[in-house]
């Protein structure tokens, strides 16, 4: 199950992060990314979190919560991943500063949009495996 999780978290994020790239906003994992002194490497840091955030979506059996499609399903997964990391930007100030950029609607919705794609395509490779 597990293996699951990760495959389709891996794949979600390639996605994710081109999308993300394509809109102008990693939001808070481009503080992570940042930390690679190349932009591959970067990608690879997110890809690595990606697919762990996949197997806890495999671990935690979130695609069992409630009836709703898969790709719903991992919408949702995604914006969970998204609300958390507000709250995390409002405790870590380095976060924050990515998070709460102005101007800030404009920023809250592209970091929005791309976790809403990430966990949709997240959702939709995790039922078709």
């Amino acid at each position: 199950m597990g293996q699951k999780g990760l495959i389709a978290g891996f794949y979600a994020s390639i996605i994710a992060l081109i999308f993300g790239s394509l809109v102008g906003s990693l939001g808070v994992w481009s503080v992570f990314a940042a930390t690679s002194k190349t932009v591959l490497g970067g990608w690879l840091i997110l890809l690595v979190i990606g697919s762990a955030l996949g197997y806890l979506y495999s671990f935690v059996n979130y695609d069992k919560f409630f009836k709703k499609e898969f790709v719903v399903k991992g919408a949702a997964y995604g914006i969970v991943i998204w609300i958390i990391t507000l709250i995390l930007a409002g405790i870590f100030p380095i976060l924050g500063q990515v998070a709460f950029a102005q101007p800030l609607r404009t920023v809250l919705f592209v970091q929005a949009l791309t976790h809403l794609v990430w966990g949709a395509i997240l959702g939709y490779l995790f039922q078709q495996q």
